[in-house]
């Protein structure tokens, strides 16, 4: 794998924009430049090892047993994550919620930020008046 932080690739830019037009379209000039210096100090190595791994890791049949809520947050222009993908977590978790975006991309935090920040209080503050399920102990062996 190359050497490097993904801010050093030619075209990065350009690529991102075909990627997810949704986001450039809808990004403010501030938030943009965020997404672009966050982004672009992954290295490239880690990119590309995750894009591997990920290709071949297939985690559905545990999630079924997945028992923490989980929130999915998504935009209905999402290119990067079609909804086809999404709708296997949301069909196999057991406790999902799922909030999606008019207008959105793969990144709600940089194009409706208020958003994304309401949705998440407002999953955590429903998450806190859940009781937690018990805690699985094992017996003491010696």
């Amino acid at each position: 794998y190359w050497t490097g932080r993904l801010c050093e690739l030619p075209f990065r830019e350009f690529a991102m924009r075909r990627a997810c037009p949704a986001t450039w379209e809808r990004c403010a000039p501030l938030a943009r430049k965020l997404f672009l210096d966050c982004n672009g100090q992954t290295p490239i190595r880690a990119a590309c090892r995750r894009a591997v791994m990920l290709d071949k890791l297939d985690r559905r049949p545990l999630l079924p047993s997945i028992g923490t809520p989980v929130l999915l947050i998504g935009g209905d222009r999402d290119r990067i994550v079609p909804w086809a993908r999404e709708a296997v977590l949301a069909n196999h978790l057991p406790d999902v919620r799922r909030v999606e975006f008019e207008g959105c991309g793969h990144y709600p935090q940089y194009t409706h930020p208020r958003a994304t920040a309401d949705a998440v209080a407002a999953f955590l503050s429903e998450s806190r008046q859940i009781p937690p399920p018990p805690l699985k102990t094992r017996p003491h062996t010696q």
